[in-house]
């Protein structure tokens, strides 16, 4: 079975969940209801059909399957693009199944939308650096930072941005910050060992690189 009949497929799934659940409703209605009201019963709300697909496409998202999410919030979007969680996680779902173009354009509307939104700002800052936009990635999470210093995420991915455009001393401050606010991060470690090495610092790369090993060892034993 190809990938676009299997997504196919999953989609009437899920628009079956929610006819099964609104048949559902609709049967609890008819116990209390008159029968000459009965055709309003059958009448499905469209903002029924929307609320149903939105809570079902951020699930599929949440748990990794994301070309259904797609599938499901796309049309959501489209009904209610003011809806920032769609847009979030329509956003990385697009990201997730290589269509990136599609994700930041959202991302980015979103953002326009809300720019205090950190979570918003963080997933854009990360597909700009998927795309090798690291200008882009370095000024949307610098934005970010101003409001949340303590981001963990935000900070890492800060570090990446400088790294890749060789602002080495920016990208050690970034990746140190990320240390102190999660001091176990082997990863870290090994990308500021990294940005030691390209400043030309040696022995500070060495104890880096040291530290991500015994980290990386401590939590296979742990």
């Amino acid at each position: 079975m190809t990938t676009k009949n299997a997504q196919s497929l999953n989609n009437i799934a899920d628009q079956a969940g929610f006819y099964l659940q609104a048949g559902m409703m609709v049967m609890k209605k008819v116990t209390t209801v008159a029968i000459e009201g009965y055709k309003s019963i059958l009448t499905i709300d469209e903002d029924s059909r929307i609320a149903y697909y939105r809570d079902k496409g951020i699930n599929h998202a949440k748990k990794g399957r994301y070309s259904q999410a797609v599938g499901l919030l796309k049309n959501v979007y489209t009904a209610k693009p003011g809806d920032l969680d769609v847009v979030f996680y329509l956003g990385v779902s697009y990201i997730k199944t290589d269509s990136a173009a599609e994700g930041i354009a959202i991302l980015e509307k979103g953002r326009n939308q809300d720019e205090s939104n950190i979570k918003l700002a963080s997933v854009l800052g990360m597909a700009y650096i998927q795309e090798k936009d690291f200008k882009k990635a370095a000024s949307t999470l610098e934005e970010a930072l101003k409001k949340e210093k303590t981001n963990y995420n935000i900070q890492y991915r800060l570090g990446i941005a400088y790294d890749n455009l060789k602002e080495y001393p920016k990208a050690i401050k970034a990746f140190k910050a990320a240390l102190e606010i999660k001091p176990d991060a082997a990863n870290v470690y090994q990308s500021l060992g990294f940005a030691y090495e390209q400043k030309g610092d040696h022995d500070s790369a060495v104890q880096c690189f040291k530290k991500a090993l015994e980290l990386e060892e401590a939590a296979k034993h742990g």
